[in-house]
């Protein structure tokens, strides 16, 4: 699934980078799609999705660097606590690689949405569930 994906996706570009990095954050993450996307443009709220600021580098113990990226309002953790997802380097499929091209291919403030893409008029949009899951199911398909 991975590899048709990578395969099929333009990383240079905003919204190819956004999708492949959702991908790989989902599936190492073990995130569900509704912690890293919204329903729609318009109800992104800070309090409840993730954000660029909720997203954390650092290595353990034996030097290997990880993210974590703390989700504010996961469905299986507490009302009003975070939940943190640990991703780590991960070769060819690797989420930590990912981030680094979507920071750089997607410039934004700490306080949009994580997974965000720019428009050809240069504006930050939240990536839509349902379009994001469109897209990759065309690619499988």
């Amino acid at each position: 699934m991975l590899k048709a994906i990578k395969l099929s996706i333009t990383f240079d570009k905003p919204y190819g980078a956004c999708i492949w990095v959702i991908c790989l954050c989902m599936f190492w993450g073990m995130m569900r799609a509704g912690e890293a996307m919204v329903i729609t443009q318009k109800n992104f709220n800070g309090k409840l999705h993730l954000k660029r600021s909720d997203i954390f580098f650092d290595k353990d113990t034996d030097g290997k660097l990880y993210a974590r990226l703390d989700l504010p309002s996961a469905k299986t953790a507490r009302p009003g606590k975070t939940q943190s997802a640990f991703i780590t380097e991960q070769g060819d499929f690797c989420p930590i690689a990912a981030l680094r091209n979507l920071f750089t291919v997607v410039p934004a403030r700490a306080s949009d949405l994580l997974f965000c893409w720019r428009d050809k008029k240069g504006g930050i949009k939240p990536m839509v569930k349902q379009t994001a899951l469109k897209c990759i199911n065309v690619i499988l398909n």
